[in-house]
């Protein structure tokens, strides 16, 4: 019995411990969940509970009441200035197919006259070179707020993915392959901007989806990279390029075809002033 006296000597000062404790709910409200998450950690105090809801974008703390005052504080830094971002996507495609053919035709005439035959055989070479050029600027653009994320589509329509698959598999990009048999590909984008040294940190994310449900995509996180832009400024984030090429002989010529495709992707974030045309982000007034 006398083992019991302190246990329950301590009890109401844990319970009073506890009860002093306040609960509140942190909105990211684009601010870094990680980053946000170490630092409330920190502030939040040994015996205190932090829990990270990332599918809210939230963070859930029960900690005493100076301890949600200094996250109060550091949160409003953490958080981004209100402000609205252009971020402008431009594919410039360009693309060349040629053909050629080397060969041999001909007409002949077969003649009798007097009981004797002949044979009267014409030929001519045919050659053909055939080359044709493409080129066009794909462009998008999205408004979001500062520390939003924002998608861009890249191939709408990839009616083969199993090559994909296959590169993300070899590449640990995914750890299985998907079950969709024509997927969508494109980019997620998050900016974060000063406006008072007009610098924008955009985060690249590369994503794969379902192309008849491409709301839930598969985002490829080990490939996520970040850029710093000016505002305004164009900057070249990548590309890609197909190649395909056909080659037949004869016994007398051959026959080739060769189909080259390139496409470089260039990006633009600008902060959006007030009162301007999203067409002309830079601009105040309409």
């Amino acid at each position: 019995m006398r083992r019991l006296i302190p246990l329950l000597l301590l009890a109401p000062v844990i319970w009073a411990s506890s009860a002093s404790q306040v609960f509140e709910i942190y909105d990211l409200q684009g601010a870094d969940g990680r980053s946000a998450l170490e630092v409330i950690r920190e502030l939040a105090g040994p015996d205190s509970t932090v829990t990270a809801d990332p599918d809210r974008d939230r963070i859930l703390v029960v900690a005493e009441p100076d301890a949600h005052e200094r996250i109060r504080d550091a949160m409003a830094k953490l958080r981004p200035e209100p402000l609205n971002i252009r971020i402008e996507i431009d594919m410039n495609r360009s693309g060349m197919a040629t053909r050629s053919e080397t060969g041999i035709s001909g007409s002949g005439v077969y003649r009798r006259t007097d009981g004797i035959g002949s044979t009267r055989i014409e030929l001519e070479p045919h050659i053909l070179r055939q080359r044709d050029e493409q080129s066009g600027i794909v462009n998008q653009f999205v408004l979001t707020a500062n520390g939003r994320t924002a998608s861009f589509t890249i191939q709408k329509l990839v009616k083969d993915p199993l090559p994909l698959y296959q590169v993300c598999l070899r590449n640990g990009w995914i750890v299985r392959e998907p079950p969709w048999r024509e997927v969508t590909t494109g980019m997620m984008v998050t900016p974060l901007a000063s406006s008072s040294t007009g610098m924008i940190r955009v985060q690249l994310t590369p994503y794969i989806a379902d192309a008849s449900n491409p709301g839930d995509p598969l985002r490829l996180v080990t490939l996520a990279s970040d850029v710093v832009v000016y505002d305004g400024q164009p900057f070249r984030i990548g590309g890609f390029a197909n190649a395909d090429s056909e080659a037949r002989r004869y016994l007398f010529g051959h026959a080739a075809n060769e189909e080259r495709e390139q496409t470089d992707i260039s990006l633009t974030a600008t902060i959006v002033k007030a009162g301007a045309h999203p067409d002309r982000p830079g601009e105040r007034g309409w």
